[in-house]
């Protein structure tokens, strides 16, 4: 799941009042392409160490840009991998999905909701975070506490 601040609210709420057995959550820091409205506007920007682009870079993941890396299909296509993270990457993140779709969970890797740690984020390095971007959440008016009486 990709977060904004109503739905960490949300999965807060929802894992506190045990809605749910087990909720788990995720956010893709790391995409290729996907539905671009605007062409190009879904790459990382290009430096001279990454002409294809440099994905460790802040750029706009675009709705799909993670289908290549759930299905294991980036080597495949007539895509180039961008940097020397692309293949771990896609490495790690078909049984990674794999298995929190299948079992809930990916060989205790990932932190449920309820953790302090609720969000795996899919970048290079993968890593578990706390809720994400809670400062602008807070200055919005949504804050984590939003739904609770």
């Amino acid at each position: 799941m990709n977060y904004s601040c109503l739905d960490q609210a949300t999965a807060r709420r929802a894992v506190q009042n045990k809605v749910f057995q087990s909720m788990w959550s995720y956010e893709f820091q790391r995409s290729y392409m996907g539905f671009e409205p605007i062409p190009g506007i879904c790459d990382p920007p290009a430096t001279p160490t990454h002409p294809l682009g440099d994905p460790s870079l802040p750029y706009f993941q675009c709705h799909s840009g993670e289908l290549y890396f759930n299905f294991g299909t980036l080597g495949q296509a007539q895509l180039p991998f961008r940097d020397k993270f692309e293949l771990p990457f896609e490495q790690h993140g078909v049984p990674g999905c794999a298995g929190v779709q299948r079992d809930g969970c990916s060989a205790g890797l990932w932190e449920n909701v309820a953790s302090t740690t609720p969000v795996r984020v899919l970048s290079w390095p993968i890593r578990n975070s706390g809720w994400l971007e809670q400062e602008q959440c807070d200055l919005l008016g949504f804050p984590l506490d939003f739904y609770e009486d």
